[in-house]
Order: structure tokens, then C-alpha cells, then sequence
């Protein structure tokens, strides 16, 4: 979005298939900002943009934080939560999955048997909010 308003438009176009293409050969078109932009955009946004994931911030937080040390006006940010860490970064990333090893490792045996051709069915069911969207996520 922060390329899309600065330069006027995304940093691929095409179909879908060339976008994914263009984003997996790793090379960005060049930056070309239609407005003043404070030093340090252009890096930030190739580092958000960058092929491995390993190599992207790993959460929101660290983004935000890296772009309010570019300290400029045009920068607004509004303050985070309270705390930058527990209920006020849950919707940033979603929870780990607590004490289903036993559903979860039956869930990737009945994967393993269909890799193998095996035709199988699996129902999650339990009453609302226990956790069947998670566990088959």
C-alpha cells in the first residue's frame, strides 16, 4: 500500500500469474515516488517486499518500529497499545494452537495416508469456540 501511494502504483502489475512471477524472480521495479518521501523509504519498503520471508520482519511490530525511526512528520503514527506485546498484538498474528498434539498428529497421519492415494474423510466437530477452524488450519 505505502508503494501504491507513493509512486501511484503497485510495485507489479499484470495478471496475478505475472505479479507472482516478478515477485519470485526478487527483482523490484525501480522506485520512483510521485511525492517527497523522507530517507529511508525506499529500504523499508524492499525490506517489507523481499523474496524469503525469513529475510521480512517477522511481526508488524518491528515494521512499525522501523519506520517511526525515519522520523519524519510526514509519518504520522499513531501510538501502539499500551503494551507492544500480549492482548494488544492479538490480532496482529494468530495464537499457537494449545493441547491438541493428539487430534494434531492424528490430523497429519490421515495427510500422510492420503499422500500414499489413500481416500480418506475427516469431520471436525464440538460444540462453537473449542478450536475446530484452528486445528484444521
Amino acid at each position: 500500500m505505502t508503494w501504491y501511494l507513493t509512486c501511484g502504483r503497485p510495485p507489479y502489475s499484470g495478471t496475478r500469474d505475472e505479479k507472482f512471477e516478478a515477485h519470485l524472480a526478487g527483482q523490484l521495479p525501480e522506485y520512483a515516488p510521485r511525492i517527497e518521501v523522507p530517507d529511508g523509504l525506499e529500504d523499508w519498503l524492499c525490506w517489507l517486499l523481499r523474496r524469503e520471508t525469513r529475510d521480512r520482519p517477522a511481526f508488524a511490530v518491528e515494521a512499525r518500529r522501523a519506520l517511526a525511526r525515519l522520523g519524519s512528520p510526514i509519518l504520522e503514527l499513531p501510538p501502539l497499545p499500551r503494551a507492544e506485546t500480549g492482548l494488544g498484538l492479538t490480532l496482529l498474528r494468530r495464537p499457537p494452537l494449545v493441547g491438541r498434539s493428539g487430534e494434531r498428529g492424528r490430523l497429519l497421519d490421515v495427510l500422510d495416508e492420503v499422500r500414499k492415494g489413500a481416500p480418506r474423510v475427516v469431520v471436525l466437530r464440538g460444540p462453537s469456540g473449542i478450536g475446530k477452524a484452528s486445528l484444521g488450519r
